[in-house]
């Protein structure tokens, strides 16, 4: 399917399914609930990996494979750290709303995809 409609495009139909699977694991009230948004987040975080490692390997052939995936773990691991202080931060000041949060600021990081 990404092959068909072009690698933007899929993105665009991916991230709304991954955003509102953040959502739906968050309100989810029944194991059936929980799987169900669990299968959908899966789905189309399989279904984005097709486009994201594609413009991955275009732009690290454009620039140079080692620039850009040094560039790119940094970028991650930076992100991945404010993201983990954030959620420490949340835990320690809101313990008690600190569990919906950061499932709202997971659906928010994924709609950072759509700016690929």
């Amino acid at each position: 399917m990404s092959d068909r409609i072009g690698h933007r495009k899929m993105l665009r139909y991916v991230v709304p399914v991954v955003t509102l699977s953040y959502i739906g694991r968050m309100i989810a009230a029944n194991p059936l609930g929980v799987q169900l948004a669990d299968i959908a987040g899966r789905v189309s975080d399989t279904a984005g990996d097709i486009p994201f490692l594609s413009r991955l390997y275009r732009n690290a052939k454009n620039t140079g494979p080692l620039h850009y995936a040094v560039a790119f773990e940094q970028t991650l691991a930076v992100s991945k750290a404010l993201t983990a202080f954030a959620a420490a931060a949340l835990f320690y000041f809101a313990p008690f709303s600190a569990f919906p949060a950061i499932f709202i600021i997971a659906a928010a990081l994924s709609l950072l995809y759509l700016f690929l």
